[in-house]
């Protein structure tokens, strides 16, 4: 989405992974469809031409109010270790996969 990738096709949902940062760790695993994660980044996102921090944190305020309405997670307590989408994965220890 943000690289203008066409990813007509190839991936049905942008999956996170947050790890709950208490023992046993706990990884909570959130997929959007490719759609929905589009349609909501749109609505927020106002530039063309490059993307500021603050939609970044919009767009995770919406996920994470969202999340909340309906498990009552706070998402925002936890770290994102994990992003998978259609073009490549990356975890928070710098790992990026294809």
């Amino acid at each position: 989405m943000w690289t203008r990738y066409d990813v007509s096709g190839s991936v049905s949902a942008t999956e996170l992974v947050f790890s709950v940062l208490v023992e046993p760790r706990m990884d909570i695993s959130y997929a959007i469809h490719v759609e929905d994660f589009e349609t909501l980044w749109n609505d927020i996102h106002k530039s063309k031409d490059e993307v500021m921090l603050e939609e970044v944190d919009n767009l995770f305020q919406c996920l994470y109010s969202h999340y909340f309405r309906y498990f009552r997670i706070h998402l925002s307590a936890t770290q994102l270790v994990k992003v998978t989408a259609s073009v490549a994965s990356t975890q928070c220890e710098g790992k990026v996969s294809q």
